[in-house]
């Protein structure tokens, strides 16, 4: 468990360091963005509440130096969306029963991967051990 010393009107409180809000807010708001951009028929929002979806808790992972979870939730938020879709396809063939279960259980079988890996991202991989309770400034640079 990472804790962090805050000193506060003279006194010294301890809190715990986590950062599972950032990580459902991140989601949360990337969900919005793609809903919204389904209802408006906006490609743009589309785009980028699917990146946000795939990306964006792994990009919160990385801006508090955990890299190694960082990896795992990419992998996990573009993963599961497609092993759930690939199985609901597979096993229940709802293109069988006509278009609209063809469109409709594969956008329902992602959502549900997608769910199930933040879940899995919010409390699994933001447990206790968070290592930093500020993000850290990414930055990249070079020379000429």
């Amino acid at each position: 468990m990472h804790v962090e010393t805050v000193i506060r009107g003279g006194l010294i409180a301890t809190a715990e360091a986590t950062y599972k809000a950032e990580i459902a807010g991140t989601d949360g708001v990337s969900l919005a963005l793609g809903v919204a951009g389904v209802k408006t028929a906006s490609l743009p929002l589309m785009y980028t509440g699917a990146a946000g979806m795939a990306f964006g808790a792994g990009i919160v992972h990385f801006a508090h130096g955990d890299y190694k979870d960082g990896g795992i939730s990419i992998g996990l938020h573009v993963g599961a969306p497609m092993l759930t879709t690939l199985f609901v396809m597979r096993v229940f063939k709802p293109c069988a029963e006509g278009a609209e279960g063809c469109v409709a259980a594969p956008v329902i079988a992602a959502l549900a991967g997608w769910l199930a890996a933040d879940l899995t991202d919010v409390f699994w991989l933001t447990r206790d051990d968070a290592p930093a309770a500020t993000p850290h400034l990414l930055s990249f640079g070079g020379s000429f």
